[in-house]
């Protein structure tokens, strides 16, 4: 599903069921298109109910020292989204 509305290239295996999608571009609103393209689809699955939980941050040179402190705030988000999951798929930028 991630590859169909990401470049191959840009979708990493970050955990069991925890995925990086790499985009190299400062654009908070194509992160944002990407995050609704894969919510829509998420929402026409008809075999289970699933659910999804999404953190994502933009590297940030004035707060960040590397990519590690970029994922720092990426999973921080998707934990805080994981508790508003709860309400209905919602995600925190």
């Amino acid at each position: 599903m991630l590859e169909k509305h990401v470049q191959k290239n840009t979708v990493y295996r970050f955990g069991g069921d925890e995925f990086i999608i790499l985009i190299h571009h400062d654009a908070k609103q194509q992160i944002k298109a990407v995050v609704t393209a894969i919510q829509t689809e998420l929402s026409k699955q008809t075999d289970e109910k699933l659910s999804i939980s999404i953190g994502f941050a933009v590297y940030d040179p004035k707060i960040d020292h590397d990519l590690k402190d970029t994922f720092k705030r990426a999973d921080a988000k998707m934990y805080t989204n994981k508790k508003l999951n709860k309400e209905k798929n919602k995600f925190e930028d």
